[in-house]
């Protein structure tokens, strides 16, 4: 060990360190260093970096070091490898260049996570990489497709309600945009087919979940703002009215009325606080802490419903008797 690896940690008064810090600390290099000449072997373009299939490869290759995944059924590895792969692939390469660098794979909290399912003492309920919620992801994917053709439309997708933590009711617009941004499989020939008629497979909805269920996070926060803001580098008053009427429609179908176009539009200009007055951009948005508020407001009935009845929620919250329940558009 060098002197700075000691120097890295805080003394006592007598000058020692910590022991058990020092040991995890040691646990957590070689874990390190051991994980880096792992996936070097899966570098075929011997450039330091990964593609994902040399990561699909190495998760794949991992599953029998892993004892939680050991009663997986084998049929099922595919859709593991793919549930798991996508996650990497959506927080560290952000801007989509089907590659990896091997240093930040190996230093990053993805890779941290997965590793965390070969030790003793951890809860795997809540890992992403664990069995369980690949067979959640994968299970909500077969139910959505009515048609059982392996993809799914927007008429299906439109039936996604979320996670049991975070249900959710997502706009007709917002389903729309999707189509019409994301790339898509086409099942027509037809070279006339309009944009946004494809279907979703497997990996493209992996990434919608994964932004559905980390709206705080930058990187799905940049995956909203493909779809809410038109391809411009701004929102302004346009997009929150587009998105915002469906709320309004379908709100009131449910004879709950709705706040007015203009007060929403305030308000989130006044959460985010842009530098332009009439415009917010992605980094205004990042900047502002409440990008997931924003977004919620804007897709999801049930967030929007949430937020706009956010004190009498908690106050529902504290009263001990309960009180009266106001509707919600699930009621």
């Amino acid at each position: 060990m060098s002197p700075s690896f000691f120097l890295s940690f805080t003394p006592d008064t007598k000058g020692r360190i910590s022991a058990t810090s020092f040991f995890k600390r040691l646990c957590s290099s070689i874990c390190i260093a051991k994980t880096r000449i792992t996936l070097q072997f899966y570098d075929q373009s011997n450039r330091g970096t990964l593609r994902e299939t040399d990561v699909e490869n190495y998760i794949f290759n991992l599953i029998p070091d892993l004892p939680p995944l050991a009663n997986m059924s084998t049929a099922f590895h595919p859709f593991y490898v793919f549930t798991a792969t996508r996650r990497f692939m959506f927080f560290l390469d952000p801007k989509r260049t089907g590659s990896i660098p091997i240093r930040r794979l190996v230093t990053s909290s993805i890779m941290e996570e997965l590793l965390e399912l070969g030790m003793e003492g951890k809860e795997a309920s809540t890992n992403w990489f664990s069995s369980e919620n690949s067979l959640r992801v994968y299970s909500q994917y077969l139910e959505l497709d009515k048609d059982q053709n392996g993809l799914l439309s927007k008429t299906e997708l439109q039936n996604y309600t979320g996670s049991e933590r975070q249900p959710v009711r997502l706009t007709p617009a917002f389903i729309d945009r999707i189509f019409d941004e994301i790339t898509t499989y086409q099942t027509s020939t037809n070279p006339n087919e309009k944009k946004g008629t494809g279907e979703m497979d497997y990996k493209t909805f992996l990434d919608f979940v994964l932004a559905m269920e980390n709206k705080k996070s930058k990187e799905g926060l940049r995956y909203f703002w493909r779809l809410l803001s038109f391809g411009k580098d701004y929102l302004d008053s346009f997009a929150i009215n587009y998105f915002f009427r469906d709320i309004v429609q379908i709100l009131s179908d449910n004879n709950i009325e709705a706040a007015r176009l203009s007060d929403v539009k305030d308000e989130i200009f006044d959460m985010v606080k842009p530098h332009d007055p009439l415009r917010i951009t992605l980094n205004d948005l990042i900047r502002s802490g409440c990008g997931d508020t924003v977004v919620e407001m804007l897709i999801d009935i049930n967030g929007f419903w949430a937020y706009d009845n956010r004190e009498s929620l908690v106050y529902d919250d504290d009263d001990e008797e309960g009180g009266g329940e106001e509707d919600s558009p699930n009621n």
